[in-house]
């Protein structure tokens, strides 16, 4: 049904059936005909085979219908997340992990997975930023052989310069560039002896990508490439910050980006009051609801005209820097104004403080 092209209720309709004639056949143990049709549906009810084609189809809500049933029917277990490593579906792989990651926790070796996930990077099928994510997970899990692999896998991809270079296949090689940048960081922090050739392969990234942005001819195409979120909510102005890859931000179109974010259209309306939380709460907060079903939906297409830097009115201080540095300014000089007056209070009581010492001095010489 699903590859017919059937609705998701439609589907979880036949399911609940088939559940519900295996169940109506078990309480009649004694119907032959019965029986053999438990048999038969129970061929077809096979639950891991279900997951396994609602992981090639995307179905999430077929997805989050199998994890709502009795364990004793259906489980998500190790085995599942290497099922869609194999079928090569890492954005669902990176999902589940996300919500699963707990039961990574009792599993005794990782190899598999880790070595799965590694491998996809020699592979020409995108998806590089759950990759990448999917990495970043293991890391700390990795032995020296992976390490060496996965730099071996990403320096092979980087150096072809045809269409399977590993940055053709991604709609933002932007973000897609400082997230393998952050990958090599964490290989090279946990490596000390593969720091070097990690250090050298960012500098390659960096220069391919670098030119990739000098070539971009519209300031509207360079916000997408520098304001779109990967899957952990962060955009590339984010990851360029941290890992200081200034080179992305050479372009006059980056700085022109830049220049936005700093006179804050998003977040402050050109007020000060715009990086008062209290005052975004108070009188802004209707425009701060925030519907993730209809922002964050899975493998929906991106659409450039609705991708804001700041998506909630009150969180100001990472989008307001320059409402954030006047009202600093304005803080530090009434600082400054209230000591130097409380200092120059005492300081002019100081002569009668002294007349008063010398009186008391004087009374108790006289005594």
């Amino acid at each position: 049904m699903v590859e017919k092209g059937h609705k998701s209720h439609e589907v979880i309709q036949l399911i609940s059936l088939m559940q519900n004639k295996v169940e109506m056949a078990k309480a009649k143990p004694d119907d032959a005909d019965s029986q053999d049709e438990t048999l038969y549906i129970q061929d077809d009810l096979d639950y891991r085979e279900l997951f396994a084609i609602f992981i090639v189809k995307r179905k999430l809500t077929l997805l989050r219908y199998l994890f709502t049933l009795d364990e004793k029917d259906f489980k998500f277990d190790y085995e599942l997340f290497l099922k869609a490593l194999e079928l090569e579906a890492y954005d669902m792989a990176a999902l589940l992990y996300k919500e699963f990651f707990r039961l990574f926790r009792d599993v005794e070796s990782l190899e598999q997975a880790i070595t799965s996930v590694i491998s996809s990077f020699s592979k020409n099928n995108g998806m590089l930023d759950y990759k990448c994510y999917l990495v970043r997970q293991f890391t700390e899990k990795m032995l020296l052989r992976h390490a060496k692999m996965f730099l071996d896998n990403v320096q092979a991809k980087v150096k072809n310069q045809s269409k399977q270079n590993i940055l053709v296949l991604n709609t933002n090689p932007v973000k897609c560039s400082c997230l393998l940048i952050e990958n090599l960081d964490d290989i090279g922090t946990k490596f000390s002896q593969l720091k070097t050739r990690a250090d050298t392969l960012r500098e390659e990234i960096t220069e391919i990508t670098r030119q990739y942005m000098h070539k971009v001819e519209q300031e509207y195409e360079m916000k997408y490439l520098l304001l779109e979120k990967d899957f952990e909510n962060r955009d590339a102005l984010d990851l360029i910050t941290t890992y200081s890859i200034e080179a992305f931000l050479e372009s006059q179109f980056a700085e022109n980006v830049v220049q936005e974010i700093w006179r804050s259209p998003y977040a402050t309306f050109d007020s000060i009051l715009g990086a008062s939380t209290n005052h975004m709460l108070t009188f802004h907060y209707w425009h701060c609801i925030k519907d993730l079903e209809y922002e964050k939906p899975f493998l929906q297409m991106k659409d450039v005209s609705k991708i804001e830097a700041h998506p909630m009115q009150f969180t100001v201080w990472r989008y307001s820097p320059k409402a954030r540095t006047l009202i600093e300014f304005i803080v530090t000089v009434a600082f400054a104004i209230t000591v130097h007056r409380q200092c120059q209070s005492f300081f002019s009581q100081i002569p009668a403080i002294e007349e008063y010492v010398a009186s008391i001095t004087v009374q108790e010489t006289l005594l």
